[in-house]
């Protein structure tokens, strides 16, 4: 029965890392204009093991970077913001302020000290980022045309999950003598995370999916979600893709309200006391509509991508008289939007170096 378990194992093992790519990281970087991937490293740290770092940089001229102070609190921190590149070097703003400085040495991407130089010494190779591969749902393209939508898997034990929406739930580990399918119930939206809980005869099932990097520890690739599973008194950890998912220009649809706006010393709720700004998107015409907070508006926006772009000159727009600087802001904020991405859920407007508005999708 063992060797039954252990060569069962194996062939799950191979199931699993089918297509797995072979030492991404030794893919090197030419040339400094031109860093899209994404990066992982662990640099130093004073006061704990080190500071687990991944960061993707997007052809958009946005990045995010995720950083976890490994053997403290295990909380993750996120930096979304804009990349440059000046006299050689890759500049990551957070907003107006420098977060990393990165440079390249031998073909590989290295982070920089505060003064921009190379950091020498005995641990000098400890700031070099390790290109990665991203995992693409492309990758699981079998899965995705028999209609999975979000696939997880892991190892120590190995297992996976398929989700498949409306349908059911399938999860499958060595140790079970057959996967166990389970109805599709709709799962909880947190701030962060997915989290599906499933009761049945068979067993009670929790799995979170949670928006952040996750490396399953056996490739060189990078997931966009990690999972932590629990199926009947035993714990499960692993990676997760969204295989089915709206489009970039399609998680635009629908209203959204606004809860930051780029205005140094002025206060979001005293320029916004009465009424928040709204904004809703119509796909079917390219139009926008809303509330400046005061008058009503309505005009034409073009996207690309993550590119997007508002016409104010063909925007009608109400003419109630409006007090303070509310209003002006808004529209000053609208005509500098460039791009878009989406973070926990929010949306952020961007223009070519900073987020200029966040708003959150109306319930």
């Amino acid at each position: 029965m063992k060797i039954f378990h252990i060569a069962k194992a194996i062939g799950f093992f191979l199931l699993c890392s089918w297509g797995l790519p072979a030492n991404a990281q030794q893919q090197g970087i030419a040339d400094i204009n031109q860093p899209e991937g994404i990066y992982a490293a662990t640099i130093p740290c004073a006061d704990c093991r080190g500071i687990s770092q991944v960061l993707e940089i997007n052809s958009n001229k946005l990045f995010t970077l995720e950083e976890t102070y490994l053997g403290k609190s295990g909380k993750v921190f996120r930096t979304d913001g804009v990349w440059k590149v000046k006299e050689g070097k890759l500049y990551l703003y957070d907003e107006a302020a420098v977060k990393l400085v990165l440079g390249i040495r031998d073909g590989q991407l290295f982070e920089l000290d505060r003064n921009g130089k190379f950091i020498e010494g005995k641990e000098k190779t400890r700031y070099r980022l390790h290109r990665m591969e991203k995992a693409e749902p492309s990758t699981w393209q079998l899965k995705k045309d028999a209609g999975i939508d979000i696939i997880a898997l892991g190892n120590e034990p190995f297992w996976n999950l398929d989700i498949e929406e409306g349908k059911q739930i399938v999860f499958n580990a060595p140790t079970l003598d057959k996967p166990v399918i389970l109805p599709y119930a709709k799962p909880l939206q947190q701030e962060k995370a997915l989290v599906y809980d499933i009761r049945t005869e068979a067993g009670r099932l929790v799995a979170e999916i949670r928006y952040q990097y996750c490396s399953e520890g056996m490739s060189d690739r990078i997931y966009p979600y990690a999972v932590k599973l629990h199926f009947n008194g035993k714990d499960y950890s692993g990676c997760g893709v969204i295989l089915n998912m709206p489009t970039q220009t399609e998680q635009l649809n629908g209203e959204w309200e606004l809860e930051f706006i780029d205005a140094p010393g002025q206060p979001f709720d005293s320029l916004y006391a009465r009424v928040k700004p709204s904004i809703l998107f119509n796909p079917e015409t390219h139009k926008v509509g809303g509330t400046t907070g005061c008058n009503r508006f309505n005009g034409p926006y073009t996207t690309d991508g993550r590119k997007l772009e508002f016409d104010l000159n063909k925007t009608a727009l109400t003419r109630m008289a409006c007090p303070g600087d509310g209003e002006r802001i808004f529209l000053d904020n609208l005509k500098k939007v460039k791009r878009f991405h989406f973070y926990e859920g929010k949306l952020e407007l961007l223009s070519e170096d900073k987020v200029v508005m966040r708003w959150k999708k109306k319930i």
